[in-house]
């Protein structure tokens, strides 16, 4: 696989929101993008980033055509698998805690975005440090947008453990985006 990154955009969200999008990010030029995401924070304890994908026109896309597998790596010992499907969005990518407002590192890669003949990937590792929980876990994700939709950018938000938007919001968060050539 080719390693060379080519920038295409940085956002930063320094203000409380429940959801947030970056949009116009993937396009023809690339197959493959890779997605930084630091220095997130919350509102609240114990949340979950939702990501969901945006269509040409920049709408989410909800439809419950996600599915995703995780493997949660907890500093205890212990671990925890999820796997959900027919979802409308990619669920628990990682965890957030309130305490530490640099709680978590996302590193994804996102693959055909851009391809309306395809299905859109994703691959994710994250690192997460939850001092409420006395938690610190690693995460290795998979996902799949099971339609033929063309990408262009993405949402992203913070949820319960069921899933569900919370109205905690996002504080902080800064998302760098790279094409992969």
């Amino acid at each position: 696989m080719a390693t060379n990154l080519q920038f295409i955009k940085q956002v930063t969200q320094s203000s409380s929101v429940t959801t947030f999008t970056v949009e116009n990010c993937f396009n023809d030029e690339y197959d493959v993008y890779q997605i930084l995401i630091s220095k997130a924070d919350s509102n609240s304890d114990n949340l979950f980033l939702k990501l969901n994908f945006l269509d040409t026109s920049n709408a989410v896309i909800v439809d419950s055509t996600y599915d995703t597998a995780s493997l949660r790596l907890l500093a205890s010992g212990s671990f925890i698998e999820d796997r959900f499907t027919s979802q409308t969005g990619f669920r628990n990518v990682a965890q957030f805690d309130a305490t530490d407002s640099n709680s978590a590192g996302i590193n994804i890669m996102v693959y055909n975005p851009n391809d309306s003949s395809s299905f859109t990937f994703i691959t994710a590792q994250t690192t997460s440090s939850i001092p409420a929980a006395a938690l610190m876990a690693g995460t290795k994700y998979i996902g799949v947008l099971k339609n033929t939709e063309t990408v262009t950018g993405l949402r992203l938000g913070f949820t319960d453990s069921g899933g569900n938007l919370s109205s905690s919001g996002i504080n902080d968060c800064i998302v760098n985006v790279y094409g992969v050539k």
